[in-house]
């Protein structure tokens, strides 16, 4: 098959993409939906992810706590050290009860629970000592009850008593008293908020007596972070409110709460003009500020006698224990260890400063449309822009979808979830870059697998990168070339049958072809036992003239280590010949036309030019001068790193005008080497007297540099041997007029 038919085939895989987009844009529409159903089951990681966002505004963005005139007394170690073990004797609550009363709280709450009666009231002492005598016992039983004590405190207070509720069977099953009439507006909500079977109350009296009772149940997420609690939840058979918002019903005097339901859940607890949005089961989310961000006063303070009532004037007071003894803490969106107490704080808080957060109903529609919108868009521009392009339009889209998130949490306090939308456009992102990659590698493939029998490896790759190439033509750019001939094997070939001679020549341009590519040469062809190689073309290399010289000196050391192995090998051969393979390199830079050049039905990558042909040249003259490389003067000019010795002024076969040649001898360290510099010196002073025509400083100077070379192991001997016959040839005659001091050559 002829190239342009192969070509034909090929175009229909590199510009013919219609099918790949196809494919990517029903792949790319099965993820999205499966996106879109996975925001609807909202499964259990989903939420999870939300949450860990939602509890990062938090962190960086708390609400303000100081507005809200609420205190908290703890029930702390130094409390639980003065006054002793929990629980205490009901004579110290009433104590506390009438100080806080008394200080002017306008509402106390308790977050623990009279679950028991007095263990130290007199009447059951009187039963627990033992070996009382009966007067002892009488008086004990004649006392006035504890919690009756307690009883008559509370009566006429704002304080509210808590409650906790449980589906596990532990507590009672009685409803509570009814402290507050619950007005339903809509739909009925019993159904619909979060509810308890059984539950653990205070003791009768204390219910009795107290102005309010509060639910202090509060259910953490699924990763055991509290979020959220309710505002209202069924105990038993009847609706109660929870302790934060009874102690605002209480204070302000309310008999009534309202609570809001639809078909689609509860939307908010109405309760002294405030409405309180919820979740569509009376769960509100909390706003949390910094930890202990609320007023701390130690319980035994305000038992003692040095209590300042002003601390608590005012304000909402909550009792509580941040004792760790006593295991009420939770973990929080700010911190993992917060008591219980200051999570009820902050719901009052939030309801009192109306700053507390809000999940619309309709959160979830618009955050569907979001995840559609941004994913169609991402699904509809990947394949038609660049990939940082749509990586960099979808990354702002992202960015202003989590800028107006934010926005909405700071000044709305309501939460939108971004993170699905952001993961599923970059998810399809991907998929349609990984599939744009694979089809563009595809293509190159088809290029590399249609071409490279053809030309040169790098040109390959170009062409694989840029098909639009493929067309006859070139352009000029001054390039480096680099001829190569294998001296020496043919002694071996008589040895040898086709295919060991086969292999043979394949093991000898195998280091050489690395040489070049490792030096970022391209290898332009090879001519029987020849190797042409280029540099700065295809590809840039501004370097190129001193890395064609540093590739010569590479070939040259592997043909060495090559010739190593042979010999043993050949070892223990009878009648071995002597294996002594080598080089003749020849290198010269300058301009040239490179590009595609041959005929329509076959064409290769290759450079056309008078450089070209001096290289090859340079080649063949490298035998006549015993060095291994010989390069062209502009070859020598730019490849200032290396070490050099100018070796004649040719003029060679078919070439009219003389070029001065250099024996290219080593590498940047060798051109560093004292030693060598002071071979250079006397080197340089030699062709120049020769040049002028002065053979007897020549002469002198070649015997300085004949003894500067001596200890160096460098390819020297053979110029110094060709200048002392020129130099003997001339002695005692005087420079002909026209001396100009260029060798003709005589053969190629």
């Amino acid at each position: 098959m002829s190239s342009l038919p192969k070509s034909a085939v090929l175009n229909r895989f590199l510009f013919s993409k219609s099918s790949g987009r196809r494919l990517g844009f029903v792949i790319g529409l099965l993820l999205l939906a499966n996106f879109v159903l996975l925001r609807i089951a909202d499964i259990a990681p989903a939420q999870i992810l939300r949450h860990q966002v939602f509890d990062f505004y938090q962190r960086v963005i708390p609400s303000n706590s100081q507005a809200a005139p609420i205190a908290i007394v703890d029930i702390d170690e130094a409390s639980l050290a003065e006054l002793g073990q929990w629980p205490w004797p009901r004579r110290t609550i009433a104590a506390l009860v009438e100080r806080l009363s008394n200080a002017g709280a306008l509402a106390i709450g308790f977050d623990v629970i009279f679950a028991e009666r007095d263990r130290l009231s007199p009447a059951n002492l009187a039963v627990q000592l033992p070996d009382l005598d009966p007067e002892t016992m009488a008086r004990l039983s004649d006392m006035p009850d504890s919690d009756a004590m307690l009883a008559r405190t509370l009566t006429g207070k704002r304080v509210v008593l808590g409650q906790s509720g449980n589906n596990l069977g532990q507590g009672i099953a009685d409803s509570p008293p009814q402290k507050v009439a619950i007005a339903r507006i809509g739909v009925h909500p019993d159904d619909l908020v979060l509810g308890f079977d059984y539950l653990t109350r205070n003791i009768g009296i204390l219910e009795n007596a107290a102005a309010g009772l509060g639910a202090i149940s509060a259910p953490p997420e699924r990763d055991g972070v509290t979020r959220r609690l309710p505002t209202i939840v069924r105990l038993g058979e009847r609706l109660v409110p929870t302790l934060s918002l009874e102690m605002l019903r209480v204070a302000t005097g309310q008999t009534t709460i309202g609570i809001r339901a639809d078909e689609a859940g509860v939307g908010s607890i109405v309760i002294a003009g405030l409405a309180i949005p919820t979740d569509p089961k009376g769960l509100s989310w909390v706003r949390y500020d910094k930890a202990r961000a609320f007023p701390y006063v130690s319980a035994k303070d305000v038992l003692s006698e040095d209590f300042a009532p002003e601390r608590v004037t005012g304000r909402f007071v909550f009792v509580g224990t941040s004792s760790t003894g006593l295991l009420d803490v939770k973990t929080t969106p700010i911190v993992a260890f917060m008591p219980g107490v200051e999570v009820h704080a902050h719901v009052l808080q939030n309801v009192l400063t109306q700053s507390g957060l809000t999940r619309p109903h309709y959160s979830q529609g618009a955050e569907l449309m979001m995840l559609v919108l941004v994913s169609l868009l991402i699904l509809i521009l990947t394949p038609r822009l660049s990939a940082i392009t749509t990586l960099a339009l979808g990354a702002g889209l992202v960015a202003v979808l989590g800028g107006l998130s934010v926005f909405l949490f700071v000044e709305h306090g309501i939460l939108l979830d971004v993170t699905l939308p952001a993961i599923a456009s970059f998810t399809i992102y991907a998929l349609l870059t990984a599939l744009k990659y694979v089809q563009e590698e595809r293509d190159r493939k088809q290029v590399r697998n249609t071409f490279s029998q053809y030309v040169a490896p790098a040109l390959v790759e170009q062409l694989a990168e840029h098909p639009e190439q493929l067309k006859l033509g070139g352009e000029m750019r001054e390039i480096s070339i680099l001829f190569a001939d294998i001296r020496g094997f043919t002694s071996l070939a008589e040895h040898m049958d086709a295919t060991e001679l086969t292999t043979l020549i394949n093991r000898i341009l195998t280091p050489m072809t690395d040489a070049v590519l490792e030096n970022g040469g391209t290898v332009d062809k090879y001519i029987g036992d020849c190797i042409m190689a280029i540099w700065n073309a295809p590809l840039d290399d501004p370097d190129h003239a001193e890395n064609a010289c540093c590739a010569a000196l590479d070939m040259q050391a592997r043909i060495s280590a090559l010739n190593e192995e042979l010999r043993a090998e050949w070892a223990d051969v009878p009648d071995a010949p002597h294996i002594n393979i080598g080089l003749g390199t020849g290198i010269n830079t300058g301009l040239c036309c490179v590009g595609n050049i041959g005929s329509t039905q076959r064409f290769d990558y290759s450079a056309l030019g008078d450089a070209v042909n001096l290289a090859s040249r340079l080649e063949g003259q490298s035998r006549f001068y015993g060095c291994k490389i010989v390069a062209g003067a502009a070859t020598a000019a730019a490849a200032k790193e290396c070490a050099l010795l100018h070796a004649d002024r040719l003029r060679v076969v078919g070439r009219e005008q003389p070029e001065d040649i250099y024996a290219v001898l080593g590498g940047a360290a060798l051109a560093a080497d004292e030693k060598f510099k002071r071979l250079k010196a006397a080197h340089d002073a030699m062709f120049a007297a020769y040049l002028a025509g002065d053979w007897a400083t020549a002469a002198a100077r070649l015997k300085e540099a004949e003894d500067a070379s001596r200890g160096l192991d460098l390819p020297v001997d053979a110029i110094y041997q060709l200048y002392r016959e020129r130099l003997d040839e001339r002695q005692g005659q005087p420079a002909p007029e026209d001396w100009d001091g260029v060798y003709v050559a005589v053969k190629k």
